[in-house]
């Protein structure tokens, strides 16, 4: 073999390594357009299985004063609302996001769960560096598969 095909076997060999290290992660997170695609249940079953998933890891790693203080912002239910204060802050902040990114024309891809963080982050949770992390591995060892027909538009 010649050098240059051997620089360009290494390169490739290099590049899909790094895309197998971190597709993994980036497999994890969902996109708001794929999450504006499922189903109105779909979206609900999704948003309470990531806070699940962040109350269980908060839970574990001896945070039990966040955990709760997230268990009680998606379980109570205002009265006369047939949503919890904080499922409908985090439609209002997936709004914002959305028309923020359809005025900018931007690139950004968010992912729900920026969202979620985004929303726990305006109530005072400050979330430790390593639940993204884990709530990643969660949802690559047990992930979210919709139980209903996409929507098409």
């Amino acid at each position: 073999m010649d050098l240059k095909f051997r620089t360009s076997l290494a390169k490739a060999s290099a590049l899909f390594l790094l895309i197998a290290i971190f597709s993994t992660r980036t497999v994890s997170a969902m996109e708001m357009a794929m999450y504006d695609q499922m189903a109105i249940q779909d979206q609900r079953d999704y948003l309470k299985y990531l806070v699940t998933n962040v109350e269980g890891i908060l839970t574990e790693q001896g945070q039990q004063a966040l955990a709760a203080k997230i268990h009680q912002m998606f379980r109570a239910m205002p009265a006369g609302d047939k949503r919890s204060l904080g499922e409908a802050q985090f439609e209002e902040t997936l709004a914002s996001i959305r028309a923020y990114d359809a005025e900018n024309h931007s690139r950004f891809t968010p992912k729900v769960e920026s969202v979620l963080y985004v929303m726990l982050n305006k109530n005072g949770v400050q979330l430790p560096s390593t639940v993204d992390t884990r709530v990643a591995q969660r949802q690559r060892e047990k992930p979210f598969w919709p139980t209903r027909p996409l929507r098409t538009n």
